[in-house]
């Protein structure tokens, strides 16, 4: 009880029984809790086991779309027209600037979370 921070075991068992009223959670025959499969996170990805907050993945679809964009850019530099070598620029730059945002707001989401473990522990705290 101390581990999970609850005053009672009465109090852990109200919160299976939300779970499992929430579809959740299943009872099998023999008394234990089941995860009936995975829960759905507001922001974020199951990749696998794993949860993934959907501004990481965005981000780093847009950094590889970005390094290839640069490596076809440097391939190509020597033999392309002028009007091609502008339109791959702001190609490369738009896709610079949405790395740039969908990595900011990932770290901003990430600093909200740890903001908001923390509080929730010094409430919680005797």
């Amino acid at each position: 009880m101390k581990g999970a921070s609850l005053s009672s075991p009465s109090v852990a068992y109200r919160h299976l029984e939300k779970l499992e009223a929430l579809g959740l959670l299943e009872k099998t025959q023999h008394g234990e809790y089941a995860a009936k499969g995975k829960a759905r996170v507001k922001g974020h990805i199951w990749i696998g086991k794993r949860i993934v907050p959907k501004m990481l993945v965005y981000a780093v679809a847009f950094l590889g779309i970005l390094i290839f964009e640069l490596a076809v850019f440097a391939l190509h530099y020597a033999v392309e027209t002028y009007e091609f070598k502008i339109f791959f620029t702001l190609l490369t730059l738009i896709t610079g600037l949405a790395t740039t945002v969908f990595t900011y707001e990932w770290l901003l989401q990430r600093k909200r979370a740890r903001r908001r473990i923390q509080t929730e522990q010094t409430q919680n705290s005797p």
